[in-house]
């Protein structure tokens, strides 16, 4: 035989080998699904090929630094051109299709019409004597905003997308933001084009709901508007309108300006310039009396910078001429743009400090900051990755005046800080669970009454005040006193208290106190093998200060006590130390008064085991709003007072399912040495035997916390006998900017594998197995499920992708993405690129791989995550995945990237997207017959709500 010819069999030998391996592979995980419960649908087993539209394949690439990059769906990017568009309609139709024949799809449709079409009532917030919120009306196929005179007053409809008047149907057009003036007066409201982010902005004279025709601001994607004190105009952030190709490059054109009522656009004053660099954000809010103009830029999603702007410096008064103040009579709205230098930096980054923290986490920060009462509050995570608040005066706001209220806590983040009757409300997350406390504006805890102040063993405090030190020794009359001046006999530097070579300290001497010992943070390797637990009381005031580590997770629980390693104050508040016992004629005097430690505060009970998503109240007013739910609990608003720490329920909305045999519990799981904690809805009754179908979720990104909530989209799931579970995974926010900045840029793989994690902790515990575990996930947590689809595809049955990010190395140029530089990283950076490609969910696509069933959720007017990562997502899967796993991509028409506003609209994507999830993890909807395999099987039994 010639070589030729021997070349041309081995390759065909070669072909038939690679051939019987695939078909090998394929058959081995067929009997490895079945062996782990796995149920195989008849299509399965008939090795079923979709029809799928056709997606041609192009021979496009990039080389990044060397490496070619193959790009066959590029032309997917161009949502304007014929071709794509006819191609997504045929992907959209072909999905709906699928989906119509599905059994699971009819019940669900009529459950989620049930729950969708409930009542419902969102967090009032109150401008003036009004309180304004959001209600969903059954009658209704969009929700309304609305208004009380006073919280218990009369509703009244303010702005109704329903109406054909205000909101024309051939305009497509949805309510965006809406902010009231501060005197209730007037709101300033979004029309968003079919819900997406761009926006125009309009006034509403609140008594006569007449909209203003001349008050229209265009280009207000980016406003949220700042209103005067006396509602003469407001501050906002304008971008102005590019050509589609520069999109991408919009952010970069923001700025800051000021529009007085009752004229045009083009006359609004410039109050600060574009920053010219389209990845970063700028924004601005107006102080409540008028005189401070914030402006915020934020160049990465780990820090931003706020200057200050005094108005009344430049001539701006209040325009309120009852206040008494000599700067009321003066007209509210700037006529000028400030000059060059009126900005003044006033939260710009920490100072260099080679040696300490900032060197090791680089000198960004986040500052949030609200001025009251002469001072600035500035919320931030400045050298302090857990949060806290400190303040400044507003004539003296440097540095060298920042004064700390609230304290940075090892056990606990910051959430968030409210003002309400001159007191500041606060919220940490502990373990991800809220723990809400009233202190003053020094950051002193308020004494409610009728219970008493904080005392010794209290949290956050001693067991117990110090022991009283030891009796001086009887001087020795044979010894030769040195003089006090002796050299020879000075205390060695730092001797500790009770030093017998440590001179008699007065009593209350703060120099013979030992220093505060720094929080204790452990490092991510260090990390305990059970869930952290409540600390025990300290048997030492003074612990020794460990040495200082990166925190990479939350911190260890408490370890028994011993003499190497003191236990934490339960709490873990601010350390501090307290006064020395005093003895009174050689006899122990009364124990001392615990001191007064700032940012503690005494705690306002929870309902249980939930979230607090929102609080709101008026600055001098004693009265605030807490909002809260949990999986078993739908949103409630409770009236909270500051000054005795109660809540009593407002308003509960309707739950349109009996919640009482579900719970939640909080479980650990460890992924590469960090603990990550999960919570996990489910049935009282679950025997775990790993045949319970579960939906798992997580976002992990951007700082962001995915909080235990009320999601009534998971009722017909639980109700159908699945369970649920949400997994705080590394790149979120529940245990500050560590937590976040662990899974961002060159760290980004993190995430994934905490998800991955996830799902093996939930098949050890036999909740459920991969097979019968399904997971979703939207914007960057559809990223999430991309990432983890292509990474190890066995470990999940299906997914629903829903708008995300997908092409990690294109992603700049497409929507918001530069904005996104920061947190992901830049294909243009040589080591990012590898981290990119490596888990670039569309380039890891590839042949011999068994991908879970998968359903891309694409929003065709979607201008933050553009809808071409789906497309060309959805094209390269069914171009490689195995035939019996069904990729489909379905578009919402009418939809920007956070949906539909339209209910009918939510209930059929509801339904389509868990009818296929059910369909693929053996899970059967209340009212569906479950399909026989064997032996007849009881029908599901509803709930006495759905009956």
């Amino acid at each position: 035989m010639s070589p030729k010819t021997i070349v041309i069999l081995t390759c065909v030998f070669c072909f038939f080998v690679m051939g019987i391996l695939w078909y090998v592979a394929n058959e081995f995980d067929k009997v490895l699904a079945e062996r782990r419960d796995r149920p195989v649908p008849a299509y399965v087993a008939r090795n079923t090929k979709l029809p799928y539209p056709a997606s041609r394949r192009e021979t496009n690439f990039d080389v990044y630094f060397g490496t070619r990059v193959s790009d066959p769906y590029r032309w997917l990017e161009d949502g304007d051109s014929k071709e794509v568009k006819e191609w997504t309609a045929a992907q959209d139709k072909f999905t709906r299709e699928y989906l119509a024949k599905l059994p699971e799809r009819a019940p669900l449709l009529k459950r989620f019409k049930e729950i969708v079409y409930t009542p419902r009532v969102f967090p009032p917030v109150k401008y003036g004597k009004r309180y304004f919120y959001m209600k969903r009306d059954p009658a209704k196929e969009k929700e309304l905003y609305c208004y009380r005179d006073g919280l218990d007053g009369d509703e009244v409809i303010l702005i109704d997308p329903n109406d054909a008047t205000l909101f024309p149907p051939a305009a497509g057009e949805s309510l965006g933001g809406v902010s009231p003036s501060y005197d209730g007066k007037l709101v300033a409201f979004g029309k968003n084009p079919n819900n997406a982010d761009e926006s125009t902005l309009y006034v509403m004279d609140v008594a006569t709901r007449k909209v203003s025709e001349v008050d229209k601001i265009e280009g207000a994607k980016y406003a949220t508007p700042s209103w005067t004190p006396d509602g003469a105009g407001f501050y906002y952030v304008y971008l102005p309108p590019v050509p589609e190709e520069k999109i991408p490059e919009r952010p970069a054109l923001a700025e800051v300006r000021y529009h007085k009522l009752g004229t045009p656009q083009k006359d609004d004053v410039l109050m600060h310039e574009k920053v010219g660099d389209a990845s970063m954000f700028i924004d601005a809010s107006l102080s409540r009396d008028g005189r401070w103009l914030l402006c915020t830029i934020t160049p990465s999603w780990s820090s931003n910078k706020v200057y200050v702007l005094d108005l009344q410096a430049q001539g701006v008064g209040t325009g309120l001429a009852t206040s008494g103040d000599a700067n009321a009579s003066r007209p509210s709205s700037p006529t000028k743009s400030p000059a060059e230098g009126d900005w003044k930096p006033l939260a710009v980054g920490a100072p260099a400090d080679p040696a300490g923290y900032d060197a090791a986490r680089g000198q960004e920060a986040i500052y949030s900051v609200t001025p009251w009462r002469g001072h600035f509050y500035i919320f931030t995570n400045e050298k302090a990755p857990r949060y806290k608040l400190v303040r400044t005066p507003t004539d003296k706001p440097g540095r060298e005046n920042w004064e700390e209220i609230i304290p940075e806590r090892a056990d606990s983040t910051l959430r968030s800080v409210h003002f309400a009757g001159d007191k500041l409300v606060t919220v940490h997350l502990k373990d991800v669970l809220p723990v809400v406390e009233v202190v003053d504006l020094e950051g002193y805890a308020v004494i409610y009454p009728g219970r008493k102040p904080l005392t010794w063993g209290d949290p956050g405090m001693p067991a117990a005040p110090p022991e009283p030190p030891p009796p001086p020794p009887e001087p020795d009359p044979a010894a030769a006193p040195h003089p006090p001046s002796d050299p020879s006999m000075a205390p060695p530097e730092g001797a500790a208290p009770g030093d017998p070579n440590a001179p008699p300290a007065a009593p209350g001497d703060p120099s013979t106190a030992p220093a505060p010992a720094p929080a204790p943070m452990m490092h991510a390797d260090a990390m305990p093998s059970e869930p952290p637990a409540p600390a025990p009381a300290a048997e030492s005031t003074n612990p020794p200060a460990p040495a200082p580590a990166p925190v990479a997770g939350p911190p260890a629980p408490a370890q028994p006590a011993s003499a190497d390693t003191p236990p934490a104050a339960p709490g873990e508040a601010p350390s501090f130390s307290p006064p020395t016992t005093v003895t009174v004629d050689g006899q122990p005097a009364a124990p001392p008064e615990p001191p007064r430690l700032r940012g503690l505060g005494l705690q306002i009970a929870m309902p249980g085991m939930g979230a607090v998503s929102e609080i709101s109240g008026e600055p001098e007013e004693d009265e605030f709003l807490l909002t809260f739910s949990s999986p078993v609990q739908p949103l409630t608003i409770y009236r909270g007072s500051a000054s005795n720490g109660t809540l009593t329920e407002w308003q509960r909305n309707v739950c349109p399912a009996d919640l009482s045999p579900y719970m939640v519990e909080q479980i650990w799981y460890n992924s590469s040495s960090a603990r990550i904690p999960m919570f996990v809805i489910r049935r009282k009754d679950l025997v775990p035997n790993g045949q319970t179908p579960f939906l798992l979720t997580a976002y992990g990104g951007f700082g962001d916390s995915y909080l235990p909530e009320f999601n009534a989209a998971w009722i017909p799931w639980l109700e159908a006998g699945g369970g649920c579970a949400i997994a705080n995974i590394r790149g979120g926010g529940e245990f500050g900017e560590d937590w976040h900045k662990a899974a961002m840029r060159m760290q980004k793989r993190r995430s994934f594998e905490d998800f991955k994690a996830a799902a093996q902790h939930l098949d050890r515990l036999s909740y459920t197995r991969y097979a019968r575990l399904a997971i979703e996930g939207s914007s960057n947590g559809g990223l999430l499920v991309g990432a983890v689809i292509t990474m190890s595809p066995n470990s999940f049955q299906a997914a629903i992708c829903g708008v995300p990010l997908l092409d990690m190395l294109r992603y700049p140029k497409f929507g918001s993405g530069r904005t996104w530089v920061t947190e992901y990283g830049s294909p243009d950076n040589e080591q990012e690129f590898r981290t990119l490609h490596l888990y670039s969910p569309y380039h890891q696509v590839g042949t011999g791989r068994t991908y879970p069933f998968v359903m891309f959720d694409s929003s065709a007017n979607d201008d933050r995550v553009d809808p071409m990562h789906a497309r060309k997502m959805a094209a390269a899967m069914q171009h490689f995945a195995t035939p019996a796993r069904h990729i489909l991509l379905r578009v919402e028409g009418s939809a920007g990237h956070g949906g539909a506003d339209a209910l009918a609209a939510r209930v059929v994507s509801l339904a389509d997207n868990y009818a296929f999830l059910m369909k693929h993890v053996g899970l059967t909807p209340v009212g569906m017959e479950k399909p026989a395999e064997g032996k007849p099987k009881a029908k599901a039994k509803a709930s006495p709500a759905a009956k």
